[in-house]
């Protein structure tokens, strides 16, 4: 069975394929988004050089609002769908999708690797949820 395969039989969290490696793609760097924007605080946008000529401002406190809310909105998504998976299943399921450690491919892990990536994919907006 490949690697990424979802079942489509009875499987209500089915995601289109480049939905579903996005957010697989998301939840694997999310220690380093949390790490981050942790790490924000400090975090200052360069100024432009007064010998570079353009015409765009350069609002370094605007744009690291953006980003950090950005960065604390994905967080919050994937928090929040982690904390809907039972607390025995949440851990196989993590070291599935984001320490990519083989676990054991029960029913129930798989479903709810399933439902973290829809609910995730949801969340950020990459899917419309029934």
């Amino acid at each position: 069975m490949p690697r990424h395969y979802q079942h489509k039989k009875n499987n209500p969290y089915l995601l289109p394929h480049k939905v579903r490696m996005g957010v697989l793609y998301i939840l694997r760097h999310y220690p380093e988004m949390k790490e981050e924007y942790n790490n924000r605080v400090e975090y200052s946008v360069p100024m432009l050089s007064s010998s570079v000529k353009s015409s765009k401002l350069c609002k370094p406190t605007e744009e690291k609002g953006i980003m950090m809310a950005e960065s604390y909105s994905a967080m919050h998504v994937i928090e929040a769908a982690l904390e809907r998976i039972p607390e025995q299943e949440r851990k196989a399921v993590y070291r599935k999708i984001i320490q990519k450690k083989q676990t054991d491919r029960s029913t129930e892990t798989r479903e709810y690797e399933n439902k973290l990536l829809y609910e995730v994919a949801k969340g950020i907006g990459l899917i419309s949820g029934h």
